[in-house]
């Protein structure tokens, strides 16, 4: 009998999400709120996501989810091809819709719209911007259907998410037992791995937090 378990009840095999960040974007979309433009990968970014993939290649993946934007799906493809996959895009992976501000530089929003940034750096979970925008429990609720979905699709398996920090970061929250005010107390580099355990019990284990060794002299934040 292993006795350093006796006090666990039986629990099966999980299903674990691997979920993953998308790599590093081109130096000038650093420089402006992108949310949901399709902006491109910089060199380096492309360079991670190969290397992500190769380092997953032994990984017991059965299925890859990515964002549509093409930073994810990327990350998404380099994965997938190690274990001759087709990646599934699904538009509610995608990050936060920042409304008129995305595409803007930051300089350009702390001058056009000082009041309005002021209030979203107080309130910068729940304020919508101007424009047509998201919130972040907007982008939860998009998200836990979707969860819902994977779980009951791949139970048991291992499940590969390519996204964007808000959503991993929500998803992450989500398995913490996080508030949404909470989802920025952790970090999420490019590139990074999480691995989350979901077992039928209903017992949720956080495996691996913004985890990016395997990048090496890739890394960056």
């Amino acid at each position: 009998m292993n006795v350093s378990r006796v006090w666990l009840p039986p629990e099966g095999k999980a299903t674990r999400l691997l979920i993953l960040r998308h790599g590093e974007v081109n130096a000038e979309s650093r420089k402006a709120l992108y949310g949901q433009l399709d902006v491109e990968l910089s060199e380096r970014g492309h360079a991670q996501s190969a290397r992500t993939g190769a380092a997953l290649s032994t990984q017991p993946i059965e299925a890859v989810y990515t964002s549509d934007l093409s930073r994810a799906s990327i990350l998404g493809r380099e994965i997938a091809r190690h274990h001759e996959l087709e990646p599934h895009p699904d538009p509610r992976l995608r990050e936060r819709h920042f409304g008129h501000w995305q595409g803007l530089l930051w300089e350009h929003i702390e001058t056009t719209y000082p009041e309005e940034l002021k209030q979203y750096s107080e309130k910068r979970h729940h304020m919508r911007v101007p424009g047509p925008s998201e919130n972040f429990p907007d982008v939860r609720a998009r998200l836990v259907p979707f969860l819902a979905e994977v779980l009951e699709k791949h139970r048991g398996q291992t499940v590969a998410i390519a996204c964007h920090s808000g959503p991993a970061r929500i998803l992450l929250a989500e398995a913490l037992g996080l508030p949404i005010d909470g989802i920025f107390t952790f970090e999420q580099n490019y590139c990074c791995l999480n691995a989350i355990d979901y077992f039928d019990t209903g017992r949720v284990r956080v495996q691996l937090l913004n985890d990016t060794h395997h990048l090496g002299d890739l890394f960056s934040v």
